[in-house]
């Protein structure tokens, strides 16, 4: 919060260097945002984010979605959004919901790039018991989905599999692929159950989950991925 009000500013900057399958990545930039509160479970807000990405050092055999966009690029975006939290916890939720939509328009600033992108993640809990140490068993729900207006390139297209999509797929390997590299795609549809409860103490936690969806060219549903695990 900006002097204790109901205004807030946030700032980061970044530099990734991803070896990908099939070429490396490697990101540069920064983003800065700004919030309101427009009641104590309700905030605006609008981010603004600045990259340079150089696609460089491909396989010799690689989708020609990679190649259109070898060497450097610049990429500019502006994000409006809402989010309604009645959770208990920013980071270990117990009880609540939290819901945010949101809208991004690459090339707002300039850059290389013009599309847009509409997301909405939506996040439920329930405290299912409590032990005799105050710790909780917690069931929680998510439902994620997203889609991509205009000709997004690779880098910026929707992925899953892995940690923090469906668990138990290889990194980026739900969605469509060529010559083995994934190519992401303009929907992206993620539903996911998981329980949580304590084992020792207050810092170990176990985990059982469902995790389904599907990442598509365009919306609709031609495969839906599931996985369960602990």
């Amino acid at each position: 919060h900006v002097f204790d009000t109901e205004y807030s500013f946030s700032s980061s900057v970044f530099f990734f260097d991803r070896l990908r399958d099939a070429y490396d990545e490697r990101r540069i930039g920064g983003r800065f945002g700004f919030g309101r509160e427009i009641r104590e479970d309700l905030q605006a807000f609008v981010n603004f984010r600045l990259e340079d990405i150089r696609i460089s050092d491909l396989d010799a055999v690689v989708p020609a979605d990679v190649l259109d966009v070898e060497g450097s690029s610049g990429l500019t975006s502006v994000e409006v959004g809402l989010t309604k939290d009645t959770t208990d916890s920013y980071l270990f939720p117990t009880e609540g919901y939290r819901l945010t939509g949101a809208v991004e328009q690459a090339g707002a600033m300039g850059g290389d790039y013009d599309f847009t992108r509409f997301t909405v993640d939506a996040r439920r809990y329930w405290t299912v018991t409590r032990d005799v140490l105050d710790r909780k068993s917690v069931l929680a729900v998510r439902g994620r989905a997203g889609f991509i207006a205009g000709d997004a390139p690779i880098f910026e297209r929707f992925f899953a599999g892995g940690h923090g999509s469906i668990r138990g797929f290889e990194f980026r390997g739900v969605g469509p692929r060529q010559f083995d590299t994934g190519l992401g795609g303009d929907f992206l549809a993620l539903a996911s159950a998981e329980y949580s409860f304590p084992i020792f103490g207050k810092n170990l936690t176990g985990v059982l989950f469902l995790d389904t969806g599907t990442v598509e060219e365009t919306i609709e549903i031609t495969t839906w991925r599931a996985a369960v695990g602990a």
